[in-house]
């Protein structure tokens, strides 16, 4: 029947995309997933550069270069957020770094969303 037979070439089809998924094909399509996770500045750890502006970086487990993000103040956090003017300027492996024009002097939460690979 024309059941059976698109049955057959659905598991020939899935049978081949096993070999295909392996544990670090897994690991990417998690790690693709959509992660939030709330960050801390602390007030001690901004380092002013040459050019003036305050720079942090923060810790965030699996973060990519290529990641999408969005970041936004705490709640409890806004006001010296917009105050400070930061904002997320790059990220890397494990990590996002901030810039404040100004230095922050209390410690401020910074909420993560992050997706792709």
């Amino acid at each position: 029947t024309l059941f059976s037979q698109f049955t057959a070439i659905f598991n020939e089809w899935f049978n081949s995309l096993k070999d295909l998924i392996n544990e670090n094909t897994e690991t990417m399509l998690v790690n693709a997933l959509p992660t939030s996770v709330v960050v801390t500045l602390s007030a001690g750890g901004w380092v002013a550069g040459e050019d003036g502006v305050y720079k942090q970086s923060a810790a965030v487990t699996s973060m990519t270069a290529t990641k999408s993000v969005i970041v936004q103040a705490d709640d409890s956090s806004k006001d010296n957020y917009s105050t400070a003017e930061i904002k997320c300027t790059s990220q890397g492996a494990n990590e996002l770094e901030f810039t404040a024009v100004t230095q922050p002097t209390e410690d401020i939460l910074v909420k993560v969303l992050h997706m792709g690979v």
